[in-house]
């Protein structure tokens, strides 16, 4: 690692990013003979004052690192929690005869959508590429169609866990991606 480093983030606060400028303080030090003649009167006290300025740094980093996973981990959370209650949602629309125009013969119980490590995970990254509108709005034709009983969603035994499938090869949220240009192309309206 060099003296700057240039790390891009998640804003927490909106769907941008940012791009920080950082300077490594212990490796200024490290460098220092580099810089500074070290017979000189001078060296000691910046090398006291960078390595001071290190620890603070590291204590610093360590602390904001644990926050935005803290932040990111209660995102997920809460996306989680809103994916659910829509579900919900669609589930008592569905039972109603809202979805379909009929009440169906056989409704569907409200149940919780599986939660794990990995869905969080998943919800984590979901809503650094995306708000969650957008989000929502996808996960809703998703669960339209599974209530409805299409074709294409026959062999879907996890919801979610579909709903986050993640195509590494195209870098990207696959389902999310089609329900959101479906939500376009059905349930917008101007």
């Amino acid at each position: 690692m060099g003296i700057l480093q240039i790390a891009t983030c998640q804003k927490s606060d909106s769907p941008g990013r940012v791009r920080y400028f950082l300077m490594n303080f212990e490796e200024v030090n490290n460098r220092l003979p580099e810089i500074i003649d070290q017979d000189s009167e001078d060296a000691k006290d910046f090398s006291n004052y960078f390595k001071a300025l290190s620890r603070l740094q590291i204590r610093a980093e360590n602390g904001k690192e644990t926050q935005r996973e803290r932040d990111s981990a209660e995102r997920a959370e809460s996306l989680y929690n809103q994916l659910n209650e829509m579900f919900w949602r669609r589930i008592e629309m569905y039972n109603s005869g809202e979805l379909t125009d009929e009440k169906p013969d056989r409704k569907k119980v409200k149940t919780e959508l599986p939660k794990d490590k990995s869905v969080l995970e998943k919800l984590k990254e979901l809503s650094a590429r995306y708000d969650e509108d957008t989000i929502c709005h996808s996960f809703t034709v998703l669960c339209d169609e599974f209530l409805k009983g299409s074709k294409a969603m026959r062999n879907v035994d996890n919801l979610i866990k579909y709903f986050l499938t993640f195509k590494p090869e195209m870098n990207a949220f696959s389902i999310v991606n089609k329900y959101i240009a479906k939500f376009q192309k059905y349930y917008s309206h101007s």
